[in-house]
């Protein structure tokens, strides 16, 4: 008898440390059943939630009363009383340790009675990756932090569940860090575990997001299952970062709810921006510190761009602006970082929350830093996704994901997989 779940026409997937949704979005898009989602993050586990009654409302025709919550006409407790309470119990806000692996897979499973599905299909999770980023090893990698060792409690619940695909997300930094004993760590345990693994660093900027974002992704397909996992293959496009900005025209958001101009075809092609959506979230962030020194520097450097496009290196600005002593650091040599118009975005992380010297908007008349919007937008979430939390919050969350266009890329590749496995 096949392990199928119980509508064949539908797989279910888990996702843990799940961030903000980036991989959730990607596998719900292409037609996958969340069955449960874990997030220790207070803010990340309530827009995971929100997202959930969007998908729940969107499905049911009733999407009128989501865009009266995001248009702040309705409370967030009354667009969950909305949806039925097994909408709202797919999330869980808690940490995931070795401590509670065990009783959090006992209620992923008891999660599938309530939505009558036989069995986790797949596995998703974005392990926690700072300590393994260049930058974090930057700083002193310390080989005690426990974030280097969450994937034990993940490979506990693997084991638990037995998915017949896993599918986790790091930094590349993470086949090298620390020697590599990590990724070995993890790639051994599915292995014990019953599982084939393979590996992939994967460009964002190849599946439709206007980012150049590099990232390791490990699938591991079960042992018993006669199927071959192939990585996604890649797209290409000729859009360049104006078809993300150029309708939007108040980044300061005066109002929730405001309606857009026509938008660009790579926002309707790739889904970002579909019809009825209104604007909101949209705060744009100014230099708040040596406000007028920050400006004088952000107005070189978006002339710099505009008219040769390239990045003004930090010793190039007038000596009287160079009031740092870190010259010789290639990380503060490009501070102020502007983004190319006519190109795709440099790495977008959760550093957007602390200042936005890293990616400033292409614009003389603005000299400011790209908005919420147009953060989420680089990072290929739908306009109509909500990040709860505070502003700086929201920018980290978003820093952070997954972009939701190369996971749903990344989830035909795993459908194609299981559907070969009939």
């Amino acid at each position: 008898m096949s392990e199928r779940c119980s509508d064949c026409n539908e797989y279910t997937y888990v996702d843990l440390f799940a961030g903000c949704g980036g991989l959730s979005e990607g596998f719900t898009q292409r037609g996958f059943i969340p069955i449960a989602k874990v997030e220790m993050n207070k803010d990340a586990a309530d827009s995971l939630l929100i997202r959930e009654v969007y998908h729940y409302l969107d499905r049911a025709d009733r999407i009128d009363t989501y865009r009266d919550f995001v248009t702040n006409r309705i409370s967030k407790g009354e667009l969950l009383e909305c949806v039925p309470e097994s909408v709202c119990k797919t999330v869980r806000n808690e940490e995931i340790s070795e401590d509670n692996a065990g009783e959090l897979a006992e209620w992923i499973k008891s999660r599938l009675d309530v939505i009558s599905k036989l069995s986790v299909d797949v596995i998703v999770a974005g392990l926690p990756c700072q300590s393994f980023s260049s930058v974090g090893r930057a700083k002193g990698n310390d080989i005690s932090d426990p974030r280097n060792y969450l994937y034990w409690p993940f490979v506990k619940i693997v084991e638990e569940l037995r998915p017949k695909i896993c599918l986790v997300e790091n930094v590349r930094g993470l086949e090298t860090a620390d020697g590599g004993i990590h990724f070995q760590s993890i790639v051994r345990l599915l292995k014990e575990r019953g599982y084939r693994v393979t590996w992939n660093v994967l460009n964002a900027k190849e599946y439709g997001v206007l980012q150049n974002r590099s990232r390791l992704f490990i699938v591991s397909v079960r042992d018993d299952l006669q199927c071959k996992f192939d990585f996604p293959e890649k797209v290409t496009n000729s859009y360049s970062l104006h078809d993300i900005f150029d309708d939007i025209v108040f980044p300061d958001e005066p109002d929730y709810g405001l309606s857009y101009d026509d938008c660009s075809d790579y926002l309707k092609e790739f889904g970002i921006r579909k019809r009825g959506d209104v604007l909101f979230q949209n705060q744009a962030s100014y230099p708040v510190r040596n406000q007028t020194q920050d400006q004088r520097i952000m107005k070189l450097c978006i002339q710099e761009m505009l008219k040769n496009g390239r990045m003004l290196l930090y010793s190039e600005l007038p000596t009287e602006l160079q009031t740092h002593k870190n010259l010789n650091k290639k990380s503060f040599q490009d501070r102020y970082r502007v983004l190319n118009p006519n190109g795709v975005s440099h790495t977008i992380t959760a550093h957007i929350s602390k200042d936005g010297h890293s990616h400033i908007y292409p614009d003389l008349e603005q000299l400011r830093y790209i908005s919420l919007r147009e953060a989420s937008r680089i990072q290929s979430f739908p306009d109509d996704y909500f990040f709860s939390g505070s502003f700086t919050s929201q920018r980290k969350q978003v820093g952070n994901a997954v972009p939701p266009l190369l996971a749903g890329a990344l989830a035909d590749s795993v459908k194609r997989c299981l559907d070969s496995c009939i």
